[in-house]
């Protein structure tokens, strides 16, 4: 659940995406969902970080991309933009804190890079 309390999320992504996230922000350039579940108007978003990785870790298309970890500021978004995650059904505990960010976003900061073998 959002609260007021968070200062940070994360978004994964491959790092095919990367230069275009850099010049157009998070969500910029268009629907580029991986997932055929995702809602291709929203971004991702995790509270913690290995929540936003291990939904990139399990597209097995790209086995062999570096996962890009993203840092989120909370104050950079709108929260009027900022809902749960839609796609989380019957309450399953394993993937809560997870949301949707209805914007684009433009401020953040290359946290990580995951290199996978």
């Amino acid at each position: 659940m959002y609260s007021k309390d968070m200062t940070t999320l994360y978004h994964a992504t491959f790092e095919y995406y990367w230069q275009s996230i850099q010049k157009h922000g998070l969500g910029g350039r268009g629907k580029s969902n991986v997932w055929c579940e995702s809602n291709p108007d929203c971004q991702y978003l995790a509270k913690r970080q290995k929540d936003a990785i291990r939904f990139c870790s399990d597209y097995p298309n790209w086995q062999d991309m570096p996962i890009y970890v993203l840092a989120i500021n909370v104050a950079d978004l709108d929260p009027n933009l900022l809902i749960e995650d839609a796609n989380i059904e019957n309450g399953d505990t394993k993937l809560k804190d997870l949301f949707e960010y209805h914007g684009i976003i433009r401020k953040f900061t290359l946290h990580k890079v995951v290199k996978r073998t």
